[in-house]
């Protein structure tokens, strides 16, 4: 499975554009990261409990 092409100029050098590649990797989650931190976030009752309170206050706060 193809995940992503990299096209080079003329001048530019693969290892250039694979040390690119691998700074965004670092920087951005995969999917399946992203789903583990939410699951995570989801199964915590307190967080949520404070999430929500927040909200509330804030929905019914006048602005």
């Amino acid at each position: 499975m193809i995940s992503g092409l990299v096209a080079l100029d003329d001048g530019d050098r693969l290892d250039d554009a694979l040390k690119v590649i691998a700074a965004r990797r670092r920087v951005q989650p995969s999917p399946t990261e992203s789903i583990a931190v939410l699951q995570r976030e989801s199964s915590a009752p307190g967080q949520l409990s404070a999430e929500f309170t927040d909200i509330a206050e804030r929905a019914t706060t006048p602005g």
